[in-house]
């Protein structure tokens, strides 16, 4: 949740606190017109309302549903949501300060700018186990600071050639960079020994006078299969984002292009060749409001379909069910292509 938004008060130009983001639906080549207007009937009364410390999904004044650290709940049922709490980073410097040591190598982090000294943390297989580090290693484990010209921290890198968690081992690299009036560098990477599973991130931003500009992508590899998720585009113009997923041989892609503007953006989203929802999205400054956690414990995926639904069906009591046939169907044919 943290990082989420985070990347949206980046890259998309977001208030730094809490944001209140809501869509409209005004065309599509692949919804009969009820189901259009009925979509954009429910649409217009939904709002996602998101921080740093959680997100809120409502219905004019109604709480559909929360997420805060360590809970997902609706007005009256809550669920444990399990949240690892995200690494304090000053505290683990602090920790392997013994095992610093002063480096003047260089590193280029492209758009991020050039280190010109490191600060370098080797741990052995035992010296990780004995710091209760997460997983085991079979040899070494790298750490590195990277730093300025002016001693101001740059980014950092970590790897290591086998992490072993749970019954899975992974060689992981990570490395990334970033200064805030300049630019932003990751590359990331997770393969098993035999390359059918993986995860790669790729991430290249340049700030310029009017926004980001932006490159990268997401490649996860799952048992052979592969997904590919690209951002490319500008903050301020136009910024595309694909998904493109192949699954027992047949590819399945997304397009989700977006005209930014200042607090706004128009959005087209297509399937294939096909236009499936084209609107306006829209976002604000909100604070996120305090909410107490129920203490009733059940299943909030029914209880929440319910409300949806009763929801569809007082929005657009004429075309309720032609939304209802368009998204079931959708939602049909994906799981056919998946095998599911």
């Amino acid at each position: 949740m943290r990082v989420l938004a985070l990347l949206l008060s980046l890259f998309l130009s977001l208030p730094t606190g809490g944001v209140r983001l809501t869509l409209t639906a005004e065309k599509s080549d692949l919804l009969p017109a009820g189901a259009l207007s009925g979509m954009q009937s429910v649409l217009s009364g939904l709002a996602l309302t998101l921080s740093a410390a959680g997100c809120d999904v409502t219905y004019g004044d109604e709480l559909l549903l929360a997420a805060r650290p360590g809970a997902l709940f609706t007005a009256d049922t809550a669920a444990s949501l399990p949240m690892e709490t995200p690494p304090d980073l000053d505290a683990l410097w602090e920790i392997l300060e013994p095992w610093r040591t002063e480096v003047g190598e260089t590193a280029d982090l492209q758009e991020a700018g050039k280190a010109r000294s490191q600060a370098v943390y080797v741990l052995s297989a035992e010296e990780w186990q004995a710091l209760g580090m997460v997983g085991t290693i079979a040899e070494k484990a790298t750490f590195k600071r990277y730093f300025d010209a002016n001693g101001q921290l740059l980014g950092g890198y970590f790897y290591t050639a086998a992490l072993r968690l749970g019954d899975e081992t992974r060689e992981v690299r990570l490395q990334y960079g970033y200064q805030p009036e300049k630019g932003i560098y990751l590359a990331f990477r997770c393969p098993d020994e035999g390359q059918k599973n993986n995860l790669r991130i790729s991430l290249h931003g340049r700030r310029t006078a009017d926004g980001w500009t932006l490159e990268g992508e997401l490649r996860r590899v799952t048992g052979g299969q592969t997904a590919v998720y690209a951002v490319k585009g500008k903050t301020e113009g136009k910024l595309t984002l694909t998904s493109s997923e192949k699954v027992n041989g047949r590819t399945v892609k997304h397009t989700l292009s977006l005209n930014m503007g200042a607090g706004t953006a128009e959005y087209r989203l297509t399937k294939g060749e096909n236009l499936q929802l084209a609107g306006r999205a829209a976002w604000e400054a909100a604070e996120l409001p305090r909410r107490d956690i129920p203490e009733n414990t059940g299943e909030i995926a029914d209880s929440l379909a319910a409300r949806l639904m009763a929801i569809l069906r007082d929005a657009a009591p004429e075309n309720w069910q032609q939304v209802l046939h368009a998204l079931a169907a959708e939602a049909l044919i994906d799981a056919q292509k998946k095998g599911e």
